[in-house]
């Protein structure tokens, strides 16, 4: 018998943004590490299913074809390294092609690494030249935060794989009834800004300053009524917007 649906672990929180985007299927090669999020799919209320594939690789080209068909990222669940390793053919050619995936490999228990025990490496290594985003999750606490931004970063323009590592208990920590992913970023896939758009924002980088575009910019900003945001760190100066 299943436990009860009130009782929530940290893997949830994958099955949270799931059911936020209406992404229905999983695809992976099954393996002891992954359990538990697989153990996730046979939840009604996840309403999620796992596809077993023959070969990582394939499963990476059925969630590639997944993608193309929903225009929602595919989602694979890897095994350690000989997971990824398998699947680094159709990983090339989702980077090449830009096909939106999420990538998760569930690690050896953190207490182990450090022995070098069998099927261990460093995964992030494997995976970071053929993603936008490589990562592998230092607390259970950052599960929610990493999870969100990797959907994101699939998400956004230029679209393309991400890849999470997970070190398996991560997985099964035990978390409140109301501990949940409360929503995920989605960047507008457009090129221009949405004519609809209630609150427009204006997001200005060091190129302004070197095309000495500032009076335009004022023009622009006055004439949307939209604030005026600039990069973090720039290197070319601006004038004060006249009042």
């Amino acid at each position: 018998m299943l436990p009860s649906p009130t009782l929530r672990w940290t893997r949830d929180y994958l099955f949270d943004i799931l059911r936020e985007l209406a992404i229905h299927h999983l695809f992976g090669v099954p393996g002891t590490n992954e359990i538990p999020l697989i153990d996730g799919t046979y939840y009604p209320e996840n309403d999620v299913t796992y596809i077993e594939c023959l070969h990582e690789n394939i499963a990476i080209g059925a969630a590639m074809g997944m993608a193309h068909l929903t225009g929602l990222p595919g989602v694979v669940i890897l095994h350690i390294t000989p997971g990824i390793a398998h699947s680094i053919g159709n990983l090339f050619n989702a980077a090449r092609s830009r096909v939106p995936l999420v990538v998760i490999c569930c690690q050896q228990q953190t207490a182990l690494v450090t022995q070098e025990p069998l099927l261990a490496s460093n995964l992030v290594d494997l995976a970071r030249q053929y993603t936008k985003w490589a990562h592998e999750i230092r607390t259970p606490e950052e599960m929610p935060l990493v999870l969100q931004r990797a959907f994101k970063e699939a998400m956004a323009p230029p679209t393309g794989p991400v890849f999470v590592a997970i070190p398996w208990e991560f997985t099964m920590r035990s978390i409140g009834p109301n501990d949940h992913v409360t929503g995920v970023t989605r960047i507008s896939p457009h090129f221009t800004g949405d004519p609809q758009a209630q609150n427009p924002l204006v997001v200005v980088g060091d190129a302004a300053g070197y095309a000495d575009a500032w009076p335009k910019l004022q023009e622009l900003a006055e004439l949307l009524g939209a604030p005026v945001l600039q990069q973090s760190f720039r290197f070319r100066q601006q004038p004060a917007f006249t009042q």
